[in-house]
């Protein structure tokens, strides 16, 4: 169903595409917008994705694989930006998105 509504888009200039649903315009990811409008979760794993990037991010748990390596300390990370936040440690930069810290 969602699927449906993806291709029923309309071409709005720069960004191409219209929600039939919401009225709201995308430059990109029309579907992923539709997906969650309509709860559509096509990929899975016993848990249920709207993106199959999330499922693969969300299979490393269940596999353990740890392909980001740190080349100062070996140590490995599931996640790219568990290894970004890690290296923090070693060049004393502190991400705070708020500016807080």
């Amino acid at each position: 169903n969602g699927l449906l509504n993806y291709h029923r888009c309309v071409p709005t200039g720069k960004r191409r595409y219209f929600c039939d649903i919401c009225g709201k315009t995308f430059a990109q990811y029309l579907i992923h917008h539709i997906r969650i409008l309509t709860g559509e979760k096509p990929y899975h794993c016993d848990a249920t994705f709207s993106q199959c990037s999330k499922l693969t991010i969300h299979k490393s748990v269940h596999t353990g694989e740890n392909p980001h390596h740190h080349e100062l300390c070996s140590k490995t990370f599931s996640r790219k930006e568990h290894l970004t936040l890690h290296k923090c440690i070693y060049s004393g930069e502190k991400p705070c998105r708020y500016g807080i810290c």
